[in-house]
């Protein structure tokens, strides 16, 4: 299993692939392999990210940063 942060302002959920997956600014897991993430913000930019994802740990997650428009 492959550990991630999706870093954000504020409180918001996190879909990854196109479902729910936890929340901002906390940690993660998943697969191994390149995912999309998006925060569930209209405000979010980007509006999405790929990232690949691999070589991780929960004291290194692989961070994903999103900031507000």
């Amino acid at each position: 299993m492959e550990y991630v942060k999706v870093c954000y302002p504020d409180l918001k959920k996190v879909l990854v692939d196109g479902e729910v997956s936890g929340w901002t600014n906390e940690i993660m897991r998943l697969e191994e392999g390149t995912h999309t993430f998006c925060v569930d913000c209209p405000r979010s930019k980007p509006k999405s990210r790929t990232v690949k994802v691999s070589g991780t740990d929960e004291i290194e997650p692989k961070e994903v940063r999103f900031a507000k428009k």
